[in-house]
């Protein structure tokens, strides 16, 4: 029975894993999908020597740091999405930055046209609000990510005066530095 829920997630996994590569460009949340995949493919395929090797010294280590790394990201995880939804936007805000997800060409990917689209709507209630793009030109990308950003959100209606661009970030941590 075990081995049937852990067929069925790999399955579920690798599914996700090949929409994953067409929903969205390359980045940390989706390589972390792919070896969640590929970890629950190989145990599938291997558990009777990967429950050996694990039921003594070093592989039992091994094990119990393996898991306790899954409830310490289990647990951040939940904590994000948590906080997420414990400090939401005061409406009083003068500026919104948006952060790149990639694109496709120089079409904006869903991710981030769901990121886009949150910024309209709080434009939507607060029009004098500024909002800040944010991303440079990725692999696979032929223009910045903000340069997109900034298109999608003037096709949408909104003054190209408030909307302003930061292109050259190739990181998370870049975006909020430059």
């Amino acid at each position: 029975m075990k081995m049937k829920i852990i067929w069925a997630l790999a399955l579920f996994f690798l599914i996700d894993s090949i929409f994953r590569m067409f929903r969205s460009s390359f980045n940390l949340g989706s390589f972390l999908m792919y070896c969640i995949t590929g970890a629950l493919l190989g145990y599938c395929l291997f558990h009777k020597q990967i429950d050996a090797f694990c039921s003594h010294g070093i592989g039992l280590i091994g094990k119990i740091l393996f898991f306790a790394g899954c409830a310490l990201f289990i647990a951040l995880m939940i904590l994000i999405h948590f906080l997420g939804y414990t400090t939401p936007a005061t409406e009083q805000e003068n500026v919104v930055i948006v952060l790149g997800a990639g694109l496709r060409g120089e079409r904006v990917t869903g991710l981030l046209a769901r990121r886009l689209d949150a910024a309209y709507d709080y434009y939507l209630k607060n029009p004098d609000v500024i909002i800040l793009v944010s991303g440079g030109q990725g692999p696979g990308e032929t223009i910045p990510e903000a340069l997109a950003m900034k298109r999608y959100l003037i096709e949408k209606g909104i003054c190209e005066d408030q909307i302003l661009m930061e292109s050259n970030s190739e990181s998370t941590e870049e975006n909020f530095l430059f």
